[in-house]
């Protein structure tokens, strides 16, 4: 049943990452500096 449960969580935070890369645009000179890091825990927060 844990399996089960670990598989369903992965799976919500990949959608969720994907519904994130949806909604954010990205600038990948601005990523490679890593300037994003500090934003993208706020728009994954408001899912």
């Amino acid at each position: 049943m844990e399996g089960a449960a670990e598989e369903a969580l992965a799976a919500l935070a990949a959608e969720a990452s994907v519904e994130v890369v949806r909604e954010v645009p990205v600038d990948l000179e601005v990523l490679e500096e890593g300037a994003l890091v500090e934003e993208v825990p706020q728009e994954i927060g408001r899912i």
